[in-house]
């Protein structure tokens, strides 16, 4: 099933902006409707006239599109004026589907004998996947995912991976990751790699994932020694809280004669002096 393909810088680009606001939502669904059909039909951008209404637009929708440099006028109908290579073209697309029919048809061919929808392993007949928008599927990559179906079976993880695997904090491409992860296991101790994992998994914890490595990058370039290594410092920078030794209070000397007073000039005992002599 071929794709049209929407440029993510459609809603900015010139042609668009030259549509009025208040018809550009209908110009531009137009537009986008007839993308898809002439992609599923393979026109090769050609829209017949009669197909306007039926994509539910209207023919001042189509002079919208005319008038803004997407479309111009053809005999019989419109045709994009950007369409290929970007957008599925009838003959490659054509091409393409003959050869994965041979592609299957030889691999019925090989397995002649088994049962018609199942092979000697008893896997399902691979079914030919749909075309991507980005890359499209080729040939040589139908082979492929026919040998995949045929030979591949449940892959098996070990206990320390999977360990790993559940802490790592964007889990995709798993079979790749799971090679990187037996490579480091060959260099580094399960602890080493786990305590720069959960130091990675907090700094990111609540980000967004898709500027996470993936996991297999992340072993390969053994980045989880960066963050056991940052976890470390951090811990040693840390402020360390000063210990307070209190000093017991000092025992004040006293005169013995008037509490309170010192024992060295007290007044009282000189105002007694004083006294005495009178």
């Amino acid at each position: 099933m071929p794709w049209f393909k929407v440029d993510d810088g459609l809603s900015t680009k010139v042609e668009t902006t030259r549509i009025p606001r208040a018809h550009r939502p209908a110009a531009i669904g137009l537009w986008a409707l007839a993308g898809s059909w002439s992609a599923r039909e393979l026109t090769d951008g050609h829209i017949p006239a009669h197909m306007i209404e039926e994509l539910a637009g209207t023919p001042g929708d189509a002079q919208r599109l005319v008038d803004a440099g997407y479309w111009a006028i053809v005999d019989a109908g419109f045709q994009f004026v950007t369409w290929g290579p970007d957008q599925p073209l009838r003959e490659p697309t054509l091409e393409r589907r003959r050869k994965n029919t041979e592609k299957v048809a030889n691999w019925r061919s090989r397995n002649r004998g088994t049962d018609e929808v199942t092979n000697h392993d008893g896997d399902q007949l691979p079914t030919l996947p749909p075309t991507r928008p980005d890359p499209t599927t080729t040939s040589d990559e139908v082979v492929d995912v026919h040998h995949d179906a045929r030979a591949g079976k449940k892959q098996g993880y070990s206990s320390e991976f999977e360990e790993f695997w559940s802490l790592y904090p964007r889990r995709q491409a798993k079979k790749p990751a799971a090679e990187a992860f037996a490579r480091a296991r060959k260099k580094h101790s399960l602890e080493t790699i786990m305590s720069g994992l959960r130091s990675y998994a907090l700094m990111n914890a609540g980000g967004d994932k898709t500027r996470i490595k993936l996991a297999a990058g992340w072993l390969n370039d053994e980045r989880f020694t960066d963050e056991e290594q940052l976890a470390n410092e951090a811990s040693a920078s840390k402020p360390q809280r000063a210990t307070v030794t209190p000093i017991p209070p000092r025992e004040l000397a006293e005169c013995s004669a008037h509490p309170g007073y010192p024992p060295s000039g007290c007044p009282r005992c000189a105002e007694d002096r004083m006294g005495g002599a009178a």
